[in-house]
């Protein structure tokens, strides 16, 4: 059985607990179940009074194939509900390695605070020193300080700055805060509580073992294989999510100009197919793996045109809104914007959609990379039109 993980901000009281043995949820269902079973809808997302929690899904810990996810999850600041955001990266893995189901975090500390989880229990420690930083040096320091095989979530700038696009970034296997539980604001409770990062140390965790060991290990080849033979998985490893560009633009669904328009006419200077080119040239990487287990490989290492790392992967959401939406086909200008996202910690589908509206307000003009760059420079300043946005 896996286990509950309670931990207080305001007095660093925790307590691991059982989870109910009737209770077969993970991921989503958990974060549905605690925050129904223990959040006042009435308090406000960002005070003491709320819950921010994380739960990886119900096979996590297992090689069952794509089953890694984590679920993020509490009272978006956007919305005013239950909000449940999904993402990849280790932490999930590394979590159920060491048993735990679910963390549940509550009460707000005044100085923020580094959760740090490993076989041993579960400690506060001092996040001071990460204040203010982007999540690309938050991720070094960590590693720097608790070696390179943890896992890491963390709240970046935005979430301290408790804006309502702030997401919570995970670490994939290379240890770079790429992958993103985002929309909903959830990156602003996390920071809200005090709670900078949790530090996941699997180190001497066990994989988790199935009553029928032989019946499992058929299941896990069975799926893997089932999934592994659809073309639209193979193109996935090939060309990424980028691939639903072609097919988007073809039916009149992507979102382009502010959608008013659903096909863009330089749809293959942003595809998949044009990134894949460049990650041949420059040294980059498609078929990469975010997270344990998957065997659909959509994510990909996209490097700038001198061969250096800028982001991983640069999805399909994010072509199309930072990219048609907005009216720029350079490829590169979009990757950096991604990368300056996730390094902020915003979501880049909001962002998109925030600075495609400027439109109509006549602050912003389609296709000016640059004018889009400065929007996001705004917000990192914190300034009334990054706030705004």
């Amino acid at each position: 059985m896996m286990d509950l993980l309670r931990v207080e901000m305001t007095d660093g009281q925790m307590n691991r607990e059982e989870f109910p043995k009737d209770l077969m949820v993970g991921g989503r269902g958990v974060i549905d179940y605690l925050l129904t079973k223990h959040a006042d809808p009435r308090v406000h997302p960002l005070s003491k009074h709320s819950r921010f929690v994380i739960a990886p899904g119900l096979l996590a810990g297992t090689n069952a194939p794509n089953c890694g996810r984590l679920s993020v999850g509490g009272k978006s600041p956007l919305t005013g509900t239950i909000k449940e955001a999904n993402v990849g990266g280790t932490s999930a893995h590394k979590l159920a390695r060491l048993g735990i189901g679910a963390v549940m975090v509550s009460g707000s500390s005044e100085r923020l605070k580094i959760l740090k989880i490993d076989d041993k229990g579960a400690v506060l420690e001092d996040a001071s020193m990460l204040k203010g930083l982007g999540n690309y040096r938050a991720c070094e320091i960590l590693c720097e300080r608790y070696g390179s095989h943890i896992g890491i979530i963390i709240a970046g700038p935005a979430g301290e700055m408790k804006l309502s696009n702030s997401t919570v970034a995970v670490t994939d296997p290379e240890g770079r805060p790429s992958r993103h539980a985002a929309r909903g604001g959830l990156g602003a409770v996390m920071a809200a509580k005090g709670l900078k990062a949790i530090v996941i140390d699997d180190s001497n965790g066990k994989g988790r073992e199935a009553v029928d060991k032989e019946g499992f290990k058929l299941a896990v080849k069975s799926a893997a294989e089932m999934i592994v033979s659809k073309p639209p998985c193979q193109n996935l490893a090939r060309f990424g999510t980028g691939m639903w560009v072609d097919s988007d633009h073809a039916r009149g669904s992507m979102p382009t100009y502010n959608y008013r328009q659903g096909a863009f006419e330089k749809y293959e200077s942003i595809n998949g197919k044009r990134i894949s080119e460049l990650a041949e040239q420059r040294g980059g990487k498609m078929g990469h793996r975010c997270m344990p287990t998957c065997v659909v490989r959509c994510s990909n290492v996209y490097n700038d045109a001198e061969g250096r790392y800028v982001t991983s992967g640069i999805e399909y959401e994010t072509l199309a809104m930072l990219g048609a939406n907005l009216g720029i086909d350079d490829l590169d200008a979009i990757a950096g914007m991604d990368r300056r996202c996730d390094d902020l910690g915003i979501d880049t589908i909001e962002m998109g959609a925030a600075i495609g509206v400027l439109n109509d307000a006549g602050l912003f003009e389609f296709g000016n990379t640059a004018q889009a760059i400065a929007y996001l420079d705004e917000v990192a300043k914190g300034s009334p039109m990054g706030r705004i946005l």
